[in-house]
């Protein structure tokens, strides 16, 4: 190629998003749709005939156990944080959540 590595990325992230943003929007709309109206869509059940599967992806990211998992531990944007204590989800508001309705 005979452009900027940098103006090459850049170029691919802004391609991704312009096809991801509106397939995302559609793909929401069309689940809300779904949601409300349930019966226009009808799946058989000879469609799935041993049920719900059970059986995983083998999936286990792309590097699993270099991670040290810390259920205690959250790391998250300043702005997601603030939500949560927003939401009193946070510990320092966990006596809090027996009052609540």
């Amino acid at each position: 190629m005979t452009e900027d590595d940098e103006r090459t990325l850049r170029g691919l992230i802004n391609s991704t998003r312009a096809l991801l943003e509106p397939t995302a929007r559609n793909l929401i709309e069309l689940w809300d749709w779904r949601r409300r109206n349930p019966q226009s869509l009808r799946q058989p059940v000879a469609q799935w005939p041993k049920g719900r599967s059970t059986q995983s992806t083998g999936f286990s990211g792309y590097a699993p156990d270099t991670f040290k998992f810390e259920p205690g531990m959250a790391i998250v944007n300043r702005d997601v944080a603030r939500r949560f204590r927003s939401a009193a989800l946070d510990d320092p508001s966990r006596p809090q959540w027996a009052t609540f309705d």
